[in-house]
């Protein structure tokens, strides 16, 4: 199969800001296979339409997911894929014991983000470098407190 045989990817764009909304989209309409739909940047996009990816901000994907959880149709459910600024190792906990499949940070290049994309949409998890060290890091110690978790550095 080639790639004008290969069905795209659609992937929805659901983040709080629109700067950062609109760059997302952007950097991802360029990319081959994937069709990009972003509802709150552009009214005419279908909401019935389910993605296959949703790429958003942790709080957007911890709400996607509560709403999956709380008895959406299987039809309406999508992988989530978390765009983050940050990488703290409780962000990174909290999202992926929500069920979030992808993270990676607002600072990665773009090659990432569409391989974030493809491997979740594939059904598998992706993390970028900081996140997974920070994951990897914290196996080897003894988990924070939640008071602990909150504190930034």
């Amino acid at each position: 199969m080639n790639q004008s045989e290969r069905p795209q990817i659609i992937v929805r764009v659901d983040y709080a800001e629109p700067l950062v909304a609109f760059g997302l989209v952007a950097a991802l309409q360029a990319a081959d296979g994937l069709h990009v739909l972003a509802p709150g940047l552009d009214a005419r996009v279908a909401s019935a339409v389910t993605a296959d990816v949703t790429l958003t901000d942790l709080a957007g994907g911890l709400a996607l997911l509560d709403g999956q959880a709380r008895g959406m149709r299987a039809a309406e459910r999508t992988r989530v894929v978390i765009v983050a600024a940050h990488d703290r190792e409780h962000d990174v906990r909290l999202a992926l014991e929500s069920g979030v499949q992808g993270y990676v940070l607002l600072g990665c290049d773009i090659d990432e983000l569409t391989t974030a994309v493809r491997t979740v949409a594939r059904g598998n998890r992706h993390l970028c470098m900081s996140a997974a060290h920070r994951i990897a890091d914290s196996l080897a110690r003894e988990a924070l407190t939640a008071p602990e978790s909150g504190v930034v550095w």
